[in-house]
């Protein structure tokens, strides 16, 4: 059975973390088997390995006011809901520039780059909702109900 080594940890975070400007502190803590948990004073994002080192991230329903029958918000869900009608700044673009495809296999540089693709996501579209603003979500369930 394929069973691929992960590369993931609170460390791997941290570093890439710190290569970002935050509108606030946060906490990592560490949630087996293979996610970190960043908790900010006001919502709080999970970062987690997948298959074949893909990362993803996700904001609790207690933060984004989703009920229980409705999965957490996957960040690269949230960014297509808000890329249409968000108002790219010459920052952003340059941010978003850094954002690059991702190896075929599993590896630490896979690891690294899908966590600094997800923070550049944070970073151009998603602030708002790092300070506790998610007024978008409802109607992001309405458009949505099923996921």
């Amino acid at each position: 059975m394929y069973n691929p080594e992960t590369y993931f940890s609170k460390e791997v975070l941290e570093r890439v973390l710190q290569q970002y400007d935050w509108p606030e502190k946060y906490e990592l803590i560490k949630s087996p088997p293979s996610s970190v948990i960043v908790r900010f004073s006001r919502c709080t994002v999970v970062f987690v390995e997948g298959f074949d080192s893909n990362m993803r991230a996700f904001f609790l329903n207690k933060d984004t006011g989703r009920n229980d029958m409705q999965g957490c918000l996957q960040v690269y869900d949230a960014v297509r809901a808000l890329e249409l009608t968000h108002h790219l700044t010459e920052a952003d673009i340059t941010l978003l520039e850094g954002a690059k495809s991702l190896p075929v296999f599993p590896s630490l540089e896979k690891v690294e780059q899908g966590l600094r693709n997800l923070c550049i996501h944070l970073q151009v579209y998603l602030l708002p909702c790092i300070q506790g603003n998610f007024d978008w979500v409802s109607e992001y369930n309405r458009q949505y109900p099923e996921s």
